[in-house]
């Protein structure tokens, strides 16, 4: 029986790393989770799989970890493909936090704090 791409349902001509492999600093991990995917979505992954492995190292600060992912995956493929860091930094926008309070986001570009205590990072 084939297998089926877990993405689009088309057979499955490929195995995708989930997460996606590109996360592990080398040595990477041999043990990862491989599931079947087409040709196309699995391709069709890779930005956002760069997106998210940027996306992640960013955020957890300067551990050694984030820093080898810097060093080995990030700044060389910025590099080679400057659309990478183009699509991150015009995805960044105003972040309000606030220490237990709900934030409600709506589809018509109106957002509403339900609290008080507040700060805009």
């Amino acid at each position: 029986m084939m297998s089926e791409c877990y993405l689009c349902g088309a057979p499955a001509t490929t195995k995708d790393h989930i997460p996606p492999l590109g996360v592990f600093p080398q040595p990477r991990p041999t043990d990862l989770i491989k599931v079947p995917a087409c040709e196309k979505c699995n391709h069709d992954s890779s930005r956002d799989d760069e997106y998210f492995r940027t996306s992640v190292a960013a955020i957890s600060g300067d551990s050694p970890q984030s820093m080898t992912l810097l060093t080995q995956r990030i700044i060389p493929r910025t590099r080679a493909k400057p659309g990478l860091a183009i699509q991150l930094l015009l995805s960044v926008q105003q972040v309000d936090v606030c220490s237990g309070e709900v934030f409600i986001s709506g589809v018509d570009q109106h957002s509403h704090w339900i609290g008080q205590e507040c700060v805009q990072l």
